[in-house]
Formats: structure tokens, sequence, C-alpha cells
């Protein structure tokens, strides 16, 4: 990972894959940020877990109560935080599958 040009991005919710010892992890994370110098990247980031940390029933079972929200939704809840909530979720359940 030599060579990169330094930036600072935000990352949104989504997978994390690492590479270490020529094995690949990935990781679920809600958003945060990437500081990225010559020769390293640095993450700061809000949530993280391991694919293997997840409990994809449980995964599963956010994954519909924020569906049902959605469709019950009567005005009363705000509609980008059932989204998040959603995305979330969706994000943690593909992880966890890994």
């Amino acid at each position: 990972m030599a060579n990169h040009q330094n930036a600072i991005i935000a990352l949104g919710i989504g997978e994390i894959k690492v590479t270490q010892n020529k094995k690949d992890y990935y990781l679920a994370t809600s958003g945060g940020f990437a500081e990225i110098t010559k020769d390293k990247v640095q993450l700061l980031v809000e949530t993280v877990e391991r694919s293997g940390e997840i409990d994809s029933n449980r995964a599963e079972e956010s994954l519909n109560r924020a569906k049902m929200r959605k469709e019950d939704n009567k005005g009363e809840l705000d509609q980008a935080r059932m989204d998040i909530s959603m995305t979330r979720a969706m994000n943690r359940l593909k992880v966890s599958q890994r």
C-alpha cells in the first residue's frame, strides 16, 4: 500500500475488507473516516463488527423490524432514520455471511 496520495475521506455504512498475512477479514461498519497517507490507511469508525462476531439471526431480525417499521410508518418516524436503520441491518447481515 505504498505511495498513496494523502487524503481524509468519509466512510458510510458498509463493509471493510482487511488482508493480513494473505488472509482476508471482513468487518461491518456504520461509518466514520479513513486517513490515507503515503504508506498506511487508518480508520476511525463509529462501530465495527467482525463477520464471525455478527449473529446472523439477530441481524435478520433487525432487518425485518426495520422493514416493518418502514411499511407501518404513518409519518411518525423520520424516513431518513428508518432508511439508515434498514441499511445498517442489511450490511450486518451481508457481512455476517462472509
